[in-house]
C-alpha cells in the first residue's frame, strides 16, 4: 500500500494511482476543495474521495498545525485495494445495514447528536469487537458555515460517511486520548434541558461546579477548558468515560450548556487537565500498538487547539518521533474512538476535548 500526506493543490506528488483520498478543507476552501476533487477525478477516474469540513487541519510537515494560509486543504492519499473497502452515506436516522467491513471503520459525520451516539452504541452491540474512528466535521470559531461531509462530488449537511475497511487485508489500530482527569464523586443530573444542565443532585450546576474548580473564568469557557466526564451509569470506570466541553455559562439561572445533548439522570464528573508527565505517558500508550508503517488520520478537538496552542506542535512531534507513521488530520468538534485504557471497553465513545488516532496499515501476507 503506497501512500502520501499533501497539502492544498500539490498533486505532483502523488506518484501512483490513488483508489481512496481522504481530504480535511477549511470551511471557507469548500469551493476550492470541489475544483480539486473535479482535477482529481479527471486524472484517476476511479478513485473514492471523501472528506469533511474542518476548524483547523494538520499535515505530516513542519509545522504540523495550520497557521494562516498553511494547510487550508491537507489530503491523505492512498492506494488501497478497491475490494478491500467500500464507502456509503448515511442521512440522519436512516437504518445501517450492517457488513463484516464495517468492523474496522472511519466514520465522518456532519454532525454530534443522539443518532451519532445511537449509531455508535449500536456498532458496539451488533459488531465484535469494532474499531471505529472518527470526528465530527468543524468550522472555524465564530464562522457562519455549517459543518459539512464531501463524498465523491456532493456535499453533506446532515449524513454520515462510513469507510469500511476489510480487516483481512488491512489493520486499522488506534485510539482516543484526552488530557483530563475525573475529580469528585459521581454528580447524577436532576435537572436538563436539550444542551443545557440546571441541577446536579438537585442544586444549580454552577454553584456546585465552582466549589469543585474555583471561580468560572469566562475566557477558559470560550476555549472549551472546563470539560465533564458523562456518561450513563456511575459505577463504570470513570477515566474511560467521554468527555463534553462546557460552551456557555448563564450566571443568571447557574446554569451550563454542553457541546451535546444531556438528560436527566446521566451522571458527571468534574474534569481536571492531567499533569505534562502524566500526559504523555497516556500517549505512550499509543506506541505499545502502532503498526511498524502506517498512514494515520488524526481527529484534534478544537478545545486541544485552543488550549494547548503550540503545545500540539509537541504532541504531534512526540508521536513523529516514535511512530513511523505520515498523518493527516482536523479539528473537529466531535471525536469517535476506543478509550486510551489499559483494558479498554468494547464500546466506541463519541469524545470531546480529545485526540482521536487511527493508523492504518497493510497486513503481512506471510
Amino acid at each position: 500500500m503506497e501512500y502520501v500526506t499533501i497539502s492544498d493543490g500539490d498533486f505532483d506528488r502523488i506518484d501512483f494511482t490513488p483508489t481512496i483520498i481522504v481530504g480535511f478543507y477549511r470551511d471557507t476552501y469548500a469551493d476550492r476543495f470541489q475544483d480539486a476533487y473535479r482535477q482529481l477525478k479527471n486524472a484517476y477516474p476511479d478513485v473514492d474521495v471523501i472528506g469533511c469540513s474542518s476548524a483547523g487541519n494538520i499535515a505530516n510537515e513542519i509545522p504540523y498545525v495550520e497557521t494562516k494560509e498553511q494547510f487550508p486543504i491537507v489530503y491523505l492519499v492512498c492506494n488501497m485495494e478497491k475490494d478491500a473497502f467500500r464507502v456509503d452515506v448515511v442521512k440522519e436516522h436512516e437504518t445501517i445495514n450492517f457488513t463484516p467491513m464495517y468492523r474496522q471503520m472511519i466514520l465522518l459525520s456532519s454532525l454530534p447528536s443522539g443518532y451519532l451516539e445511537s449509531i455508535l452504541s449500536s456498532f458496539s452491540v451488533t459488531l465484535k469487537k469494532p474499531k471505529i474512528f472518527g470526528g465530527v466535521a468543524g468550522v472555524s470559531s465564530g464562522s457562519k458555515a455549517q459543518p459539512s461531509l464531501f463524498c465523491n462530488g456532493v456535499f453533506y449537511d446532515k449524513h454520515i460517511v462510513l469507510w469500511g475497511i476489510d480487516a483481512a487485508q488491512y489493520a486499522v489500530e488506534g485510539m482516543s486520548i484526552h488530557l483530563f482527569r475525573p475529580a469528585g464523586i459521581p454528580l447524577e443530573v436532576t435537572k436538563a434541558e436539550g444542551n443545557t444542565v440546571l441541577e446536579l443532585n438537585h442544586l444549580p450546576v454552577l454553584d456546585v461546579l465552582e466549589e469543585i474548580v474555583g471561580k468560572i473564568n469566562d475566557a477558559v469557557v470560550g476555549r472549551f477548558g472546563y470539560p465533564f466526564f458523562l456518561q450513563k451509569h456511575h459505577e463504570i470506570e470513570w477515566r474511560e468515560a467521554p468527555l463534553a466541553s462546557i460552551v456557555s455559562v448563564n450566571r443568571e439561572d447557574k446554569s451550563v450548556s454542553l457541546y451535546r445533548p444531556v438528560e436527566v439522570g446521566e451522571y458527571v464528573k468534574v474534569g481536571i487537565m492531567l499533569s505534562r508527565q502524566d500526559q504523555l505517558r497516556r500517549l505512550g500508550r499509543l506506541y505499545g500498538i502502532a503498526p511498524r508503517k502506517s498512514m494515520a488520520l488524526l481527529f484534534h478537538c478544537i478545545g486541544i487547539k485552543e488550549n494547548l496552542k503550540m503545545m500540539e506542535y509537541l504532541y504531534l512531534e512526540e508521536i513523529k518521533h516514535h511512530i513511523d507513521v505520515s498523518f493527516t488530520g482536523v479539528h473537529t468538534f466531535g471525536e469517535i474512538g476506543l478509550p486510551a485504557a489499559k483494558d479498554p471497553s468494547d464500546n466506541i465513545f463519541l469524545h470531546n476535548q480529545t485526540i482521536s488516532i487511527a493508523m492504518i496499515s497493510e497486513k503481512d501476507k506471510a
